[in-house]
């Protein structure tokens, strides 16, 4: 039997996003006025890796539409609950080989696969683990 794996990326939330813009514009205030006199090559690299912290956070934070920030999971618990209730996570339950064997069933009865077909994946289904 084969697991499904998903994948999906993880970033800020919007409010993440706001927080780190500060965040990154205080200590690059912060550091031009302290360390003015330092200069050379750690300033550049402190300046320019404080700006692209910056663009990334404005960026994603473009990214979220009003419908998408309603929607964002607060707790990993509620990432879990959605994974789940979506068939992303865990083990099949026996509703889901139920589900897929009336599918086969169908594409059979539509013509879509033929009985051979038929036949095979019933039996693929069959044989999973319950």
């Amino acid at each position: 039997m084969s697991k499904k794996t998903t994948t999906g990326s993880v970033r800020p939330s919007p409010l993440a996003s706001v927080l780190g813009i500060i965040a990154l514009g205080a200590i690059l205030i912060f550091a031009l006025s302290s360390f003015s006199d330092m200069g050379g090559g750690f300033m550049v690299i402190f300046v320019v890796v404080g700006l692209a912290g910056i663009i990334y956070y404005i960026v994603n934070l473009g990214s979220f539409s009003k419908s998408d920030k309603e929607k964002i999971p607060i707790t990993a618990e509620e990432v879990i609950k959605v994974e789940t209730s979506e068939g992303d996570a865990g083990e099949p339950s026996d509703k889901d080989f139920e589900t897929r064997l009336r599918k086969v069933e169908s594409l059979k009865k539509d013509g879509l696969i033929t009985e051979d077909e038929y036949r095979q994946k019933r039996e693929e289904i069959v044989k999973e683990k319950w």
